[in-house]
């Protein structure tokens, strides 16, 4: 099913996961699954219901969503372990970004991680963690050619 906004591809996301992020009253859910995760970083709607009439916007959510805001310092990426962009930048510079995967590794090792319900995605971070990694490499490769 596709975004009714921006027409891309969704993907399905758990209701508890809405429910653990909503700032908003939870008598707007609907019963019935699937909702699903528009990832589109310029599409103002973060969920919408299968039925393409409902969706959820950012403005609705308690937190900001790493898909919508990847380039704003404090957005957060890991929602377990209290980790931004601007963090995993910062470590990347120290340690390629080791230190901060080390970490969410070991918290998974240790089942301290939550999200499914921490995480608006509703899954693991570390797979965005990893590809801002990428980025972030691919940036200042980019920028040491220039210099």
């Amino acid at each position: 099913m596709n975004c009714p906004v921006c027409g891309q591809r969704g993907k399905p996301v758990n209701t508890q996961t809405i429910k653990g992020v909503l700032s908003t009253t939870l008598e707007i859910i609907q019963p019935d699954n699937p909702y699903l995760y528009c990832r589109t970083e310029d599409c103002r709607v973060v969920y919408f219901h299968k039925d393409g009439e409902q969706i959820i916007e950012a403005s609705d959510l308690r937190v900001k969503v790493y898909h919508k805001s990847p380039g704003e310092g404090q957005t957060p990426i890991c929602f377990c372990f209290d980790h931004s962009v601007g963090d995993l930048k910062q470590d990347y510079l120290e340690t390629q970004g080791k230190k901060i995967v080390d970490q969410i590794n070991l918290g998974i090792k240790k089942e301290q991680c939550g999200c499914d319900i921490r995480n608006p995605e509703g899954v693991c971070c570390l797979g965005n963690v990893r590809r801002h990694i990428n980025k972030l490499e691919e940036k200042m490769t980019d920028t040491s050619l220039v210099n």
